[in-house]
């Protein structure tokens, strides 16, 4: 088993709504990926979303220049 900590951890999602979740009590990050449209709930969500992002590529970009592969080796 892999022991993570909170703070190594985000939680991605496509609805801020599911965001809710005390994920942030938790001490992780929140990542909410949507493609523009409006989310009904978006405005009172928006103190539980770290950041946003209107494509998974954008995403991905991100978190790979903070967190670059490291080689594996066996």
């Amino acid at each position: 088993a892999m022991a993570l900590k909170p703070e190594e951890l985000v939680m991605v999602e496509d609805s801020s709504r599911n965001l809710v979740i005390p994920h942030r009590d938790l001490g992780m990050q929140t990542a909410w990926i949507h493609d523009g449209e409006p989310d009904s709930l978006k405005q009172d969500h928006r103190d539980f979303v770290h950041a946003e992002y209107k494509c998974v590529s954008s995403f991905l970009t991100d978190v790979l220049a903070a967190h670059p592969p490291r080689p594996q080796f066996d």
